[in-house]
């Protein structure tokens, strides 16, 4: 209960507001850059660490996260049983989540204590900023789910040459109705460019849909930013995230399309994605 207290409050901090940025000459990429930067500028103490929500409950959402993320593996590795779907979680003749359909005289079902998997995939916001992204999900059978998650945009044009990186670490946690599985958690995104750095929270909810095998569905939504702490004063950077992908798996192996929006501010980074994701 502690922690689902402090996953609440936490969410509290994410209120309304963006940051109105402008692409100007420099490019989308300096655009985002130049906004953080202009913050920066404007606090008393110098400092790439915010507290979010510190005020509220006398945590960060990096506390938070981290304590829970340490509950959730001692807790996971327990083998704590509730009713899941086979598919997707299978390999061979082990199952990770169990149920009557995989009980057969044929196969011994024996529970792991947990899933792991890996992506990587390939977005375009324009012909000009191209995005890499990489992550690697590890789930427990308790629901709860640690994800790291990478993504690197590079914009490319006249008198333009930007880099901007996204990761970000998240403690989901997953509920499975059949073939149904919702999702909620807390995270930490930090945000490094060329010549600005950032951390700040990031709240996540999503649904996942198993219709039938080999197909495999996702819905994500996401809300980040980056607030200055107590003894700071600046503005507010949101970061708005929506990303759908259908795919379909083959041999351990799931090859998706999809559509990433991505909202930086006011500077619109969305565009479709294409990829390839392990299951172990």
């Amino acid at each position: 209960m502690k922690y689902a207290h402090g996953f609440l409050m936490s969410c509290a901090c994410f209120g309304l507001g963006v940051v109105e940025l402008t692409a100007e000459e420099g490019g989308k990429l300096q655009a985002i850059e130049q906004s953080v930067e202009k913050k920066a500028a404007k606090k008393k103490k110098p400092s790439h660490h915010h507290s979010i929500g510190h005020h509220h409950h006398g945590h960060t959402v990096g506390e938070v996260v981290a304590e829970a993320m340490v509950y959730a593996v001692l807790d996971g590795l327990t083998l704590q049983q509730r009713p899941f779907t086979s598919y997707p979680y299978r390999i061979d003749a082990v199952t990770f989540r169990e149920d009557e359909w995989y009980s057969n005289e044929d196969f011994q079902s024996v529970a792991n204590p947990m899933n792991v998997r890996v992506w990587l995939d390939y977005g375009s916001a324009d012909e000009d900023i191209n995005r890499l992204g990489a992550g690697v999900l590890v789930a427990f059978q308790n629901g709860f789910e640690i994800e790291w998650e990478y993504n690197s945009f590079s914009e490319q044009r006249s008198k333009v040459d930007a880099r901007l990186d996204f990761s970000s670490f998240n403690l989901l946690y997953s509920v499975s109705f059949d073939e149904v599985e919702p999702y909620i958690g807390l995270g930490v995104l930090s945000m490094v460019g060329e010549e600005v750095s950032d951390i700040g929270g990031q709240f996540t909810a999503g649904i996942r849909v198993f219709p039938q095998k080999p197909l495999v569905t996702e819905f994500q939504f996401r809300k980040a930013a980056f607030v200055p702490a107590e003894d700071e004063v600046g503005d507010r950077v949101d970061i708005t995230r929506v990303r759908a992908t259908v795919g379909g798996i083959w041999n351990h192996i799931e090859g998706y399309l999809g559509y990433d929006y991505l909202e930086v501010g006011s500077i619109d980074l969305s565009g479709p994605l294409v990829g390839l994701r392990a299951w172990f």
